[in-house]
């Protein structure tokens, strides 16, 4: 029997070769996530020694604040672990026409998440908001604030619509959990853009009735965020080349 991980990943080409029925795609994306809810450190060999420093991290340092374990990608979807150091985060970031998802495979992390607010015309500021004539990327975007996700959890699903911006952060322990991302960032020229991750501070527009309205500004890659690579230990991980059929 194939293992679960290359159980997830023919799941997940199966889901994501063709979004474009919904009906069958929603079939297809419950399945992958049933599947990844059940996923454990232990089906990816995960390295434990990963986790074993609790210490603070200190932008300072010169440190890398997390570690990237590559699983897999192709032109459909990627997946991968992220091990995050205490005390730090993936700051809020865009996922620009991509779907995710997110299972804690150690510790707990904390993910805080935005929708954008889009207006009849498709747009998603206001024509009369002062701040739309700053020279950086606005994006007006509903908050849905932050959840508390540990090993014992669900599955964490963001779509190109729901919960698109998100920052990912942990407490006093580090966490590592698997992430699914579809199509994969890239830097080619769409019409659309690159799909290249995106970063913002966020801003609170304290004098509108609406708390849970907020702005998001985008801003450049923080100097302290960059990360270090480790060697993927698990099961192998073959290419799915069957149709993509209901099954």
């Amino acid at each position: 029997m194939a293992s679960l991980v290359q159980r997830i990943a023919s799941q997940a080409a199966r889901t994501f070769r063709n979004t474009k029925n919904p009906a069958t795609f929603q079939q297809q994306l419950i399945k992958l996530k049933e599947l990844t809810r059940t996923l454990t450190a232990d089906d990816i060999n995960f390295d434990v020694d990963l986790v074993r420093d609790t210490s603070k991290f200190n932008p300072e340092s010169g440190e890398a604040p997390f570690t990237y374990i590559g699983l897999w990608e192709d032109k459909i979807f990627s997946m991968g672990v992220f091990v995050l150091r205490s005390h730090t985060s993936l700051p809020i970031h865009d996922h620009p026409d991509m779907f995710g998802m997110v299972k804690v495979l150690n510790g707990s992390v904390n993910v805080k998440s935005f929708s954008k607010v889009v207006n009849n015309d498709g747009t998603d500021l206001p024509k009369d908001e002062v701040m739309s004539s700053t020279d950086r990327v606005l994006h007006r975007v509903h908050l849905h604030g932050t959840q508390k996700i540990g090993t014992s959890d669900g599955v964490c699903v963001l779509d190109p619509l729901n919960g698109n911006f998100h920052e990912v952060s942990t407490g006093e322990t580090p966490g590592a959990f698997f992430d699914i991302l579809s199509p994969p960032y890239d830097h080619g020229i769409r019409r659309n853009g690159p799909r290249i991750c995106r970063y913002y501070c966020e801003i609170d527009p304290a004098y509108d009735h609406d708390k849970n309205l907020r702005y998001l500004m985008e801003i450049p890659q923080p100097s302290w965020l960059w990360g270090e690579h480790a060697p993927y230990r698990g099961p192998s991980i073959q290419s799915d080349d069957s149709d993509s059929s209901d099954d």
